[in-house]
């Protein structure tokens, strides 16, 4: 019953009508620019607190779907709207059988401390995201190189094919598989009291 009740706390009631990323630019004037201190506040303060280990696969995996809503069909426009949003400046080289991008004046970590980890989550999942509707195909990078890591360019890196350590997991984010598994601990529960 516990663990129906943190199930029920978890589920959201009346869903929320978001908008799209169509309405937002929409209704955002040009000259408006978030903070790059909120930005960073939120990517890696608030979110990790509330999200634990799975901040970054989250923020990845919210990327990479919201790439797909901007529309860009080129990678030229993928540079442009890295530009545009001051998330930096690309370069991509992609072929047939690997991709690599190098990303200069990276918004999210440029000069703060390096910690010894890659944190450039959002900027991947967006480029992962516009290259697979560019290629039609997975593309599934690595941060190689980053200022978190003491370097001075992020670099994202991904090969087609099997090769290890270049493929992204999720690394536990599966808020529904979760939530599945509370839903057969709560019945077992339930079916132990009784």
């Amino acid at each position: 019953r516990a663990l129906r009740s943190l199930l029920a706390l978890t589920a959201a009631e009346d869903p929320r009508a978001w908008p799209s990323a169509a309405d937002i630019d929409a209704a955002t004037p040009t000259e408006a620019r978030m903070p790059v201190t909120l930005f960073r506040h939120l990517q890696f303060a608030n979110l990790p607190e509330i999200l634990g280990a799975s901040a970054g696969p989250a923020i990845y995996l919210a990327a990479k779907r919201f790439s797909r809503e901007l529309g860009l069909r080129s990678i030229q426009d993928l540079k442009e709207w890295f530009r545009t949003m001051e998330l930096g400046e690309l370069e991509v080289e992609l072929d047939e059988e690997r991709v690599l991008v190098k990303l200069t004046r990276c918004l999210s970590c440029q000069r703060l401390p390096s910690g010894g980890t890659p944190v450039c989550d959002l900027e991947r999942g967006i480029v992962d995201g516009v290259l697979e509707t560019i290629t039609g195909t997975e593309v599934i990078s690595k941060e190689t190189l980053c200022w978190g890591l003491g370097d001075t360019v992020c670099q994202f890196e991904g090969y087609s094919g099997p090769q290890a350590g270049y493929h992204y997991r999720e690394n536990g984010f599966h808020p529904d598989a979760q939530r599945r598994l509370l839903a057969q601990l709560a019945d077992q529960a339930d079916v132990a009291l009784e």
